[in-house]
């Protein structure tokens, strides 16, 4: 998700939390250290768990593609959390043994769409972009981000989503359900018409290499 502070540093994405709190408390006659304002950023870091709900069959999905021998990088924009923070947070909410790291836009300096954030997230398990996808709900964000970089995407449709789908995704699903099969056509190096569970359409030839465009039946 975003945060008004990744919003209103676009189209740069730069996110500069640690100074922008630095400079308010200078303001205030306060002098800090950077030491003491991460500290600030921890106090104002709640932990997920106390803060949001889970989608359905969100765990269970994510422990699928876990199975299937996918390694995983949770990539999050985030205002007050670092990294050690989002594993803090993940860990609580169960997903302990599913990710290989945590990515967040406070440590990397960068939101996305920006491209050190998935460059950072790549590093972690020592991937290639081609070979690489994101899970997300904004295109702006994470679907063109994706793109930008040469990564595939798989689109999480919000439901109350209304307007064009702009940049499109590689794949698009309406429920955590419909992941795990577009994942395993993709390992499979599925073409249009080759799987039962997806419908393709797009160029299987495309001369960029990405995979047919894939959309889930509701």
């Amino acid at each position: 998700a975003s945060h008004p502070l990744a919003e209103a540093d676009a189209p740069t994405w730069e996110q500069r939390t640690v100074e922008d709190v630095t400079a308010f408390l200078a303001e205030q006659g306060v002098e800090a250290t950077v030491a003491e304002v991460e500290r600030i950023c921890r106090a104002c870091a709640i932990p997920m768990s106390q803060a949001v709900e889970l989608a359905d069959g969100a765990l269970g999905a994510i422990r699928t593609i876990r199975e299937l021998g996918v390694r995983m990088v949770i990539c999050s924009n985030t205002l007050w959390r670092n990294d050690a923070d989002a594993r803090r947070d993940w860990e609580e909410l169960g997903f302990g043994d599913c990710f290989d790291g945590y990515v967040t836009s406070h440590d990397t300096g960068f939101g996305k769409p920006h491209r050190a954030m998935f460059e950072r997230a790549l590093a972690v398990v020592d991937g290639r972009p081609s070979r690489a996808a994101i899970i997300g709900d904004r295109l702006d964000l994470d679907v063109a981000g994706a793109d930008a970089i040469g990564m595939r995407s798989i689109w999480m449709r919000p439901p109350d989503f209304a307007g064009p789908v702009d940049p499109m995704p590689d794949a698009e699903a309406g429920s955590w359900a419909e992941v795990p099969p577009i994942i395993q056509s993709w390992m499979r190096g599925s073409r249009p018409g080759s799987g039962r569970t997806a419908r393709c359409t797009g160029d299987a030839g495309d001369p960029s290499g990405r995979p047919p465009r894939v959309r889930h039946p509701r």
